[in-house]
């Protein structure tokens, strides 16, 4: 896991967004959108000092594995014709935000492995058709 802080003057670019798994803001006034660095770092690891964790948090597969995973996942949903043929906007926006939900969602070992598992049978399904 890493925390990654947008720069000052123009936040995260286009691509840099993307390799997140997971975004965070923090709410600011609209006069004064920007909040510097070393105020953002701040915020941010104060707020994850508050946070208590009764139980032990599982062990999560690490950012290349997510990565492995959404190809797969995009090569499916290509076989399903999911996504429109030629539609490069759409299938970057799907991607793009099937990548955060997965992100988001935080995937153990186990839950990678259904979700590949998920995708072979439907593309074997869909090789028998």
């Amino acid at each position: 896991m890493a925390i990654i802080f947008g720069r000052e003057r123009n936040g995260l670019t286009n691509q840099e967004v993307n390799e997140c798994g997971l975004l965070v803001t923090i709410p600011s006034e609209p006069e004064t959108p920007s909040l510097n660095l070393a105020q953002s770092v701040l915020l941010v690891a104060y707020e994850l000092s508050q946070k208590s964790y009764k139980t032990a948090l599982p062990e999560l597969v690490k950012h290349e594995k997510v990565t492995a995973l959404c190809e797969k996942i995009e090569s499916t949903l290509k076989l399903l014709e999911f996504i429109p043929r030629g539609d490069r906007d759409l299938e970057k926006k799907i991607m793009k935000n099937l990548k955060h939900l997965i992100g988001r969602s935080g995937l153990t070992e186990w839950e990678l492995k259904m979700l590949y598992g998920i995708c072979s049978q439907i593309e074997r399904k869909l090789k028998d058709v």
